[in-house]
């Protein structure tokens, strides 16, 4: 596995979030997961500079540096059906889009999209809660726009806020 810093800032970003908190131990094992899958993964036969990383015991963020090799459909689907098999290992659901995961009490909590507006009700969500944008797109957007306050969200389009 490659260290974050060496890869562009262009780098191509894809975020996975779990729909429970790891554990530790969790955390570690698919770390190790991860820097196994990176060193092997190859588009064309050609490796990927790749990096993965567990952040938050929550999500899982993988990188490619495509300055160096395009990740192509190929190698792509290798990489959803290497989560695919942590999440049977796990017990855990890493491609559930409609949960919203956010920051409150400097934990990371998660509510469905159809609990928006309840969550807002209670006070749980607020405008200016920080919530993890998952549809960042690269290693530049990841560091600048990946906790952005909920009105700035897609979740925050969807309700009165």
């Amino acid at each position: 596995m490659h260290n974050y810093e060496s890869l562009a800032p262009q780098s191509r970003a894809w975020v996975y979030q779990a729909n429970r908190p790891l554990t530790d131990a969790e955390c570690i094992a698919v770390e190790e997961a991860l820097s196994q899958f990176t060193q092997e993964w190859v588009a064309h036969n050609v490796a990927l500079k790749a990096f993965g990383k567990v952040y938050h015991n929550r999500f899982i963020v993988l990188l490619v540096d495509e300055t160096q090799q395009h990740a192509t459909g190929c190698s792509i689907d290798k990489s959803v059906k290497f989560l695919q098999k942590l999440e049977d290992q796990l017990g855990v659901q890493f491609f559930d889009r409609l949960l919203l995961a956010y920051e409150k009490d400097g934990q990371v909590k998660t509510v469905h999209r159809n609990d928006l507006e309840a969550a807002l009700q209670k006070g749980e969500l607020q405008a200016d809660t920080i919530v993890f944008n998952n549809l960042i797109q690269t290693k530049q957007e990841f560091e600048n726009q990946w906790r952005i306050p909920f009105k700035d969200s897609w979740a925050g389009q969807l309700v009165a806020v």
